[in-house]
């Protein structure tokens, strides 16, 4: 295959492509609205605690201050 057939098929691809109003929406548009919806929702949580609970199987100096830490 040519260069320019490539470049060609590649041309004609991205015309359409861009023809389809729902395919540039949901590729561009929709991943943008939904980092900014997420992003206002989960934004104000700056004081977050977990409380994990740990099995120590192995009771160990190093298990322990690995817990501790």
């Amino acid at each position: 295959m040519s260069p320019r057939i490539i470049a060609a098929n590649l041309t004609v691809r991205i015309k359409s492509f861009y023809r389809e109003k729902s395919a540039v929406f949901f590729t561009i548009a929709f991943p943008i609205i939904l980092i900014l919806v997420f992003g206002t929702i989960f934004m104000k949580q700056d004081n977050v605690r977990f409380d994990l609970y740990v099995q120590d199987l192995d009771q160990s100096n190093t298990s322990a201050h690995l817990i501790n830490t």
